[in-house]
């Protein structure tokens, strides 16, 4: 099955196409994803929701190598992936973890995981909104200082139990 091929630089958009003649990948035990529409995208690749809408999928963005995959630098990326998915085994399930449920099949680079409804990125609290005022973003959109102290514990515990497990 034909790979998805994210582009070298700017990012898509929702709408955009151009990401290649097949937009299904499949994960390292047989499973296709048909990806659906752009719901985030950075430095390390971009990500799309399944048709379904319960998983996300998450590409890494290809490194000078034509075939990611298979360089050194996308092997040990694989390696990572695997090692998150595995934390699924060991992580306690009332720590506020999403961690990859399935690792994407060469030549794709990446991973998928459940979707989260309702969910924000984090950086929406970190970042004020430049069209909002700041007392009205701080406290009524982000939930003030007790919420970012109780995001924050919560973020703490979880790390220090993924550090506990060496």
């Amino acid at each position: 099955m034909p790979s998805v091929h994210l582009p070298a630089s700017p990012a898509p958009s929702a709408s955009d196409s151009s990401s290649g003649p097949t937009q299904v990948v499949v994960d390292t035990e047989g499973k296709s994803y048909k990806l659906s529409d752009v719901i985030g995208f950075g430095g390390q690749g971009v990500v799309y929701r399944d048709h379904t809408g319960e998983s996300v999928v998450k590409l890494q963005r290809p490194t000078s190598d034509a075939n990611a995959g298979a360089a050194p630098q996308g092997l040990g990326l694989r390696r990572r992936y695997e090692r998150l998915r595995h934390l699924r085994e060991v992580v306690p399930e009332e720590l506020p973890l999403v961690l990859p449920t399935a690792v994407l099949a060469p030549p794709d680079l990446g991973y998928v995981m459940p979707r989260v409804r309702g969910h924000r990125a984090i950086t929406t609290l970190l970042r004020p909104d430049p069209v909002r005022d700041f007392a009205s973003w701080f406290h009524t959109d982000t939930g003030g200082l007790w919420r970012r102290y109780l995001l924050g514990a919560r973020l703490a515990r979880a790390f220090h139990h993924l550090h506990s497990l060496g």
